[in-house]
């Protein structure tokens, strides 16, 4: 039986806007997985070494205990290892840590126990900047990766936020694979809607909420 994975990262379901998509798609599956195997055979292309990447982690001056997750981040690349601002990406993330929570609530319990204050200020955060958006979403679908890793390899898992382990142990069976790929297709919608005169705020709520939902024949 063929094991259940997530789509590739940042991957639209249809054919509309083709050409932009497709570069969205490569710059998202090059953020999240880091993956090089277009270049292979070409050394210019690979990924560096992390032995390589930390020393220029250090001169950012991030905190030895958060070197792992600048490495990770930086996927063996050394512009976004000589560009990475600790402070910036923290920031960035933090909406999404409290989307998740109220994601895995959701999940797990019923609209009466989630926080909606912490849900509305989250999605508030993600969607009020619309020039930061797609930087946002980048940003969600790393953390999915992660979920979804989790899922499958448990303690084995690779993750990128390495410095959330414990958190994504918590939240990945609250979510179960099909919370995680709903939350994915909801990333991919919005990413679709971007040019579009919607509520990316509302969206996001409503994802939350559908991830309340059983699949069909699930009581």
């Amino acid at each position: 039986i063929e094991r259940r994975r997530l789509a590739a990262a940042g991957r639209p379901g249809d054919q509309e806007d083709a050409v932009r998509q497709r570069n969205h798609q490569l710059e998202l599956v090059d953020m999240v997985v880091g993956q090089t195997g277009a270049f292979e055979g070409n050394d210019a292309f690979l990924p560096v070494e992390d032995a390589l990447i930390e020393p220029l982690i250090e001169e950012r001056g991030v905190p030895k205990g958060q070197r792992p997750l600048a490495a990770r981040i930086a996927a063996g690349s050394v512009a976004r290892a000589m560009t990475f601002d600790l402070a910036e990406f923290q920031l960035r993330r933090k909406p999404w840590l409290d989307y998740l929570e109220a994601a895995a609530q959701a999940a797990r319990d019923s609209a009466e126990s989630l926080d909606w204050k912490m849900l509305f200020e989250a999605t508030r955060a993600l969607s009020e900047k619309r020039e930061e958006f797609e930087a946002n979403l980048a940003t969600g679908y790393t953390l999915l990766r992660d979920l979804m890793e989790v899922l499958e390899k448990g303690a084995a898992a690779e993750v990128v936020h390495v410095d959330l382990l414990g958190r994504l142990k918590v939240w990945a069976p609250k979510l179960g694979f099909a919370g995680v790929e709903k939350l994915k297709n909801g990333l991919d919608q919005a990413y679709r809607l971007q040019t579009r005169n919607v509520n990316q705020q509302l969206g996001l709520e409503t994802l939350v909420l559908d991830v309340m939902t059983p699949p069909s024949g699930r009581p």
